[in-house]
């Protein structure tokens, strides 16, 4: 499949792709307004452009956070035009391919830039993690609130070598489990339809000539390279998995297609529905899940709750999707994680939402937060609670936390609670490796 259109279908990647950025503060002010000023869209954007690619390097870079921050507060309107038009100046993405992904994202980069404020830590985030033009800042001295280790309660027994497992193995019964993740599903796969297209994910009838029986290309039954996975490789998938008699599967993210440009809420609402229900109808008995950054509409953008709630159709439907599984879990319904012992045994199953440390999220750029929705003192509590009960402990998640896609805070924070209890967690589960 076609590189999934850069990051975030290289929306910066005029940014992150040149070798120069803005000088002076003033100087992108004078730009912005002038150009607003005097100027049509497409005008403001070539303007924009040739004072990008005309500044400095990595010390330039707030003053690309000042140029960006003028226009998203001349309106969203306006904002979304000019980096609409910059996309098509910058890459070989089709039209429609740079007006949706930006009239969809950037409403929300958007928000976050007029709250910025430049050369903060959240700034310094933005142009490294964003941008791309500078390495993140070191990481912000913070110790995660952690109880001090118990001496009178017994701890599970570290794996410290290969003798201490084997030991374990001879004395437990041993369980099968199946981990996937990252489906992608493209519930408007056509088989026939061409496969070798101008988009970023082909096998739709886009173009008339896309059309099955007008393309030398034609997608077969069971997918492509350059598309996204039909519904049949999905179900043949879930009945491969079955076969191998699993006592439960760990699904790590990841439902909606690529198609980046043209998501909906009703559309990723029927995408995420038909997956966890031909998981079911396959025979899953036990699936314990996690959410991936596709799910969200748009794609990546799952506030904090102190931010705002436009992910709460997401995790009010997630919710009732896992019910058949694991229960009701009021945590889904307030940031998407959730923790439950698995019944057939000491272990206990944590799933997180990782997508709270993701660099394309653009709600946490505009300011910085060290645990997002609380949710690694949430973990602290269930991993402390697990320990106390002498209970193995599972860890889920979408995005690997520590890989190039996560904050490094945040990677930080997390690997100090996973530090403290190396001996509860026995195995951590993610998902988007190579990231997409």
């Amino acid at each position: 499949m076609k590189l999934l259109v850069g990051r975030l279908l290289l929306i910066f990647s005029f940014l992150a792709s040149c070798p120069t950025a803005v000088g002076q503060s003033k100087e992108s002010t004078s730009t912005v307004s002038r150009v607003a000023e005097q100027s049509s869209i497409p005008t403001k954007a070539s303007g924009i452009w040739d004072d990008i690619t005309n500044g400095a390097k990595c010390q330039g870079c707030q003053g690309v956070v000042v140029l960006l921050k003028d226009l998203a507060h001349l309106g969203d309107r306006v904002f979304v035009s000019i980096l609409q038009d910059l996309c098509k100046q910058a890459t070989s993405e089709d039209d429609d391919v740079c007006d949706g992904v930006i009239a969809l994202e950037g409403p929300v980069l958007a928000s976050s830039l007029r709250k910025i404020k430049v050369g903060s830590r959240a700034s310094k985030n933005l142009c490294a993690g964003l941008i791309g033009l500078c390495p993140f800042p070191p990481t912000d001295p913070y110790k995660v609130s952690l109880p001090a280790i118990p001496t009178a309660v017994p701890r599970p027994k570290p794996f410290n070598d290969i003798l201490d497992i084997l030991d374990i193995l001879d004395s437990k019964e041993l369980i099968k489990i199946a981990h996937f993740s990252d489906i992608h599903v493209d519930a408007l796969y056509t088989v026939g339809a061409n496969t070798n297209c101008t988009k970023p994910m082909c096998c739709r009838p886009y173009e008339k000539s896309d059309e099955p029986g007008n393309n030398d290309f034609p997608a077969g039954p069971f997918g492509d390279h350059n598309c996204g996975p039909p519904e049949s490789l999905e179900k043949s998938i879930y009945k491969a998995i079955q076969q191998h008699e699993p006592q439960f599967s760990i699904f790590t993210g990841d439902i909606v297609d690529h198609a980046l440009w043209n998501t909906t809420i009703e559309h990723n609402t029927m995408e995420i529905k038909s997956a966890y229900q031909n998981m079911a109808d396959a025979g899953m008995r036990l699936v314990y899940g996690t959410i991936g950054n596709h799910e969200q509409h748009p794609s990546n953008a799952i506030a904090p709750n102190d931010v705002n709630n436009s992910a709460q159709w997401l995790y009010n439907l997630i919710a009732s999707a896992w019910t058949r599984w694991i229960g009701y879990q009021p945590e889904v319904k307030v940031f998407g994680a959730y923790s439950v012992k698995y019944p057939k045994g000491n272990l206990r199953i944590i799933s997180l939402s990782t997508n709270m440390y993701y660099t394309l999220n653009f709600w946490l750029y505009q300011e910085t937060r060290k645990d997002p929705d609380d949710q690694l003192a949430w973990l602290v509590q269930e991993l402390d609670k697990a320990e106390q009960a002498g209970e193995r402990v599972f860890i889920l998640g979408h995005m690997p936390m520590g890989n190039s896609d996560s904050f490094y805070d945040g990677s930080n924070y997390f690997d100090q609670v996973v530090n403290r209890y190396k001996d509860t967690i026995s195995s951590m589960f993610f998902g988007k490796s190579p990231p997409l």
